[in-house]
């Protein structure tokens, strides 16, 4: 039979022990001499990221796509429509919310503890950053394009007389799959009511 001290069980060892591979381990600690961290204060603004500059870094993680080398070129050239895709729309809502809140002198401040002016002031920064980063990458990623034979083209080189093919193959193939096969009113028309 064990004995219990053996077993680790009553008084922990107050000598160095030899484990089975020959190396010393030191005791535990006692119980009293462990320092229990205090808990953080979940009201400081230290422990809160800032919702705009948070989404702002996640875009410049997918231009950080953008700009490795072990991505194919075409993708990368998709993870930079998606950051100015992104860009576009943070604006459209992000921002003209700030500015909203800006014009209507709501003092609120958010957990991060920014206030509007300083979230404004902060965003214009890191964007200019991001957009200055974008042109430099995209500068450098499309004459690469260019050399495997994939040029973007816009209107000004598109002969004119091409224009309204263009637009109307755009328009074609672009929204015959997003047109709904039956409209709600022929689903619940009497005429084609369903009966068990």
């Amino acid at each position: 039979m064990m004995d219990h001290n053996s077993a680790g069980h009553g008084k922990a060892p107050t000598e160095p022990a030899a484990s089975a591979n020959g190396a010393v381990v030191s005791p535990p600690a006692p119980l009293s001499a462990t320092v229990l961290p205090t808990e953080p204060d979940i009201r400081s603004t230290a422990l809160y990221l800032n919702r705009e500059l948070s989404w702002l870094e996640f875009n410049a993680r997918v231009l950080a796509e953008a700009e490795n080398e072990a991505v194919p070129l075409l993708e990368r050239l998709k993870f930079h429509a998606i950051v100015a895709s992104n860009l576009d729309e943070f604006f459209m809502v992000r921002v003209a919310g700030l500015k909203q809140q800006l014009t209507g002198e709501v003092a609120e401040m958010g957990p991060d503890g920014m206030t509007v002016a300083e979230q404004l002031t902060a965003v214009a920064s890191r964007v200019h950053a991001l957009v200055a980063t974008q042109a430099q990458s995209l500068g450098e990623l499309l004459p690469r394009l260019a050399e495997v034979g994939i040029v973007p083209s816009d209107r000004a080189n598109c002969r004119p007389k091409r224009w309204p093919i263009s637009t109307h193959a755009f328009t074609a193939k672009s929204f015959q799959s997003s047109l709904p096969s039956r409209s709600i009113l022929a689903i619940h028309s009497p005429k084609y009511e369903i009966r068990a």
